[in-house]
């Protein structure tokens, strides 16, 4: 059973997804942890820039995603002469939107969030807002970016 499922390229597409995701998003998540806490440490609040740096922390995210998701999870399905990147930014963007209105609505919408939560939910925010937003995304690359005519298998 484990062997079937392993052995399934769409299985092993969405691992290497995952992994590549979740490298993405610790790269954008530093950044704009390290902005947040550098905005609170020298002015004491950080307002509404925490949404311009999740746009910083979600350009760097994108940058590192691309590539390895070009070169590694959908590898067997590009060609190395073909230019994938507009598709894939317009993809991107779609899931890039929905994780900026997820984090705004984490942060300063969402009052029935419990008080542990909402204490924390400047720095929680974009984990939520990136689970939710990364599937559409694999789905998305899957489908309409990396898409081939046939695969091969490694």
């Amino acid at each position: 059973m484990i062997q079937i499922i392993l052995k399934n390229s769409s299985f092993r597409k969405l691992v290497k997804f995952g992994i590549v995701g979740a490298a993405s998003f610790v790269a954008g998540y530093i950044t704009y942890a390290l902005l947040c806490k550098g905005h609170l440490i020298f002015y004491g609040d950080v307002g509404k820039f925490y949404l311009l740096y999740q746009v910083i922390g979600s350009i760097v995210g994108l940058i590192v995603s691309y590539y390895v998701n070009k070169n590694w999870t959908f590898r067997h399905q590009t060609k190395k002469e073909k230019k994938y990147f507009r598709k894939f930014l317009a993809v991107y963007l779609i899931g890039f939107f929905i994780n900026i209105g997820l984090v705004y609505y984490f942060v300063d919408v969402a009052t029935w969030l419990p008080a542990f939560l909402s204490k924390q939910r400047l720095f929680l925010a974009p984990i939520f807002a990136t689970a939710i937003s990364s599937i559409i995304n694999f789905f998305a690359s899957n489908k309409l970016v990396f898409k081939v005519e046939q695969v091969e298998e490694d």
